[in-house]
């Protein structure tokens, strides 16, 4: 029955105009197609025009199928898979018309594909049907996917039930736009994502290193993301570890003090202490020490206590500072160090700075830059468990704007509670780097 169509077919190809036939073998029988604005100008019409007639074409093409070849073209398509190879197709239609001329075959073919709801792309046949899976399988991974946007390619499979997808997911997986990640699927290729699946695929604890190597990402960077996700805890200073694992949770040397005080009735031996949270969380002896030294903490014959909430002796403010302005407010100035340009804090700044920015004990305030408009407001830290003393941090907008470089000095000129003037100051003093740079931070 498909001679009679290729018949038919053939005398309306006949009848074609040229720039039909041109439409006809350069746009629907080749991959590589011509433009119509390229086939525009061989024959003086516009690209819409051309459009139109290649509309107006396909149309008459399947005009000459029919209910016959209708019913021949669902039982190839019976014999196609879900994807299947144009190859296979081909050899199908030449059994059927083993004598039609080849454009004929081959539009024959066209005609057919379309009839049987299958598109040709990249030289496979790809059914409609296929086309609709993919938006049910984007839609059911965004349902089952986690926070990070990991889920398993056989749980989407079972949930999805449709097993004729099994043997081409690796298309469904590329037209879905997901990324395997170590053996898992993601629905974007984010850091989350990447430093997740690859905890994951470790099936036990992992250095920040560790895991920024196998992502392939800054240790920097990798950091920032890992304390970010929900799922992940940080179990030591080193390690990290999923919160299913169920393993102890890490909050830093000085909440663990804390908790060890708590956990003793509010008074606890030094030595035991430090020797606990050293061991069970791969950090320094001294680093501890140098914690349980601040005035967050009171020590006395080998035990410790907190302190309470009591901030340190306060000086007057003419004791700590550099100088006064021609206003008569005082400043305090500091030296530019490489560092704050990559969103290091200025560390050093003297308890009694903060007290007159308004900054209570163990807490943090934002500061105002009075003569630097829309520039990032400040953040100035006083917490009683710091070993450098106050903080600044989030300066490295403000320095940039001041046009200064590494080696100029800075004056804070304090104007008033949350309020602070920010300008290039001449010349450094000794007491400048004695405040920032002989007070280095204690890892935690």
């Amino acid at each position: 029955m498909l001679d009679l169509i290729a018949e038919h077919l053939a005398t309306e190809i006949e009848k074609l105009r040229p720039v039909e036939r041109t439409i006809l073998d350069d746009r629907m029988l080749i991959n590589h197609r011509r433009t119509l604005e390229d086939i525009g100008q061989e024959y003086g019409l516009t690209r819409e025009r051309v459009r139109q007639k290649q509309s107006d074409l396909a149309r008459k093409i399947a005009s000459c199928i029919g209910p016959t070849g209708r019913k021949a073209a669902s039982q190839i398509a019976e014999d196609l898979d879900l994807i299947d190879t144009y190859d296979k197709f081909e050899r199908s239609v030449r059994r059927a018309v083993p004598h039609a001329q080849e454009r004929i075959r081959r539009v024959l073919m066209l005609v057919l594909i379309d009839v049987a709801d299958f598109k040709l792309i990249d030289g496979k046949l790809i059914s409609n049907r296929a086309f609709s899976y993919v938006k049910r399988l984007k839609k059911l991974a965004q349902v089952i996917a986690d926070s990070c946007g990991l889920f398993d390619r056989e749980e989407l499979l079972d949930a999805f039930g449709e097993q004729d997808i099994r043997h081409h997911f690796i298309w469904f997986q590329q037209e879905c736009g997901f990324h395997e990640m170590f053996g898992l699927l993601a629905l974007r290729d984010t850091r989350k994502a990447k430093l997740k699946a690859a905890l994951i695929s470790l099936d036990r604890p992992a250095t920040r290193p560790e895991l920024a190597d196998m992502c392939g990402l800054t240790n920097k960077i990798a950091s920032a993301a890992l304390s970010s996700i929900p799922e992940i805890v940080r179990i030591s200073r080193t390690q990290w570890a999923l919160k299913d694992w169920g393993l102890r949770e890490y909050k830093g040397i000085v909440e663990e003090i804390v908790d060890y005080i708590t956990n003793e009735g509010g008074i606890a031996s030094v030595d035991p202490l430090i020797e606990d949270i050293a061991q069970r969380f791969e950090v320094k002896k001294w680093s501890v020490r140098a914690y349980m030294q601040t005035p967050k903490f009171h020590m006395v014959d080998g035990r410790i206590r907190l302190a309470g909430l009591v901030s340190p002796p306060i000086r007057p403010l003419s004791d700590v500072v550099h100088g006064y302005d021609d206003k008569g407010r005082a400043y305090w100035t500091f030296p530019v160090l490489e560092r704050y340009f990559r969103g290091y804090s200025v560390v050093g700044v003297p308890f009694e700075v903060a007290a007159f920015l308004g900054c209570p004990p163990d807490d943090a305030t934002t500061l105002q830059i009075d003569n630097l408009p829309n520039c990032r407001a400040l953040t100035i830290q006083w917490y009683l468990s710091s070993t450098t003393k106050v903080s600044i941090g989030f300066v490295r907008d403000a320095l940039e704007r001041l046009n200064v470089n590494t080696g100029h000095s800075v004056r804070l000129t304090l104007v008033q509670q949350g309020v602070v003037e920010l300008n290039w100051h001449p010349s450094p003093t000794s007491s400048e780097s004695n405040a920032s740079e002989a007070r280095t931070s204690v890892s935690s």
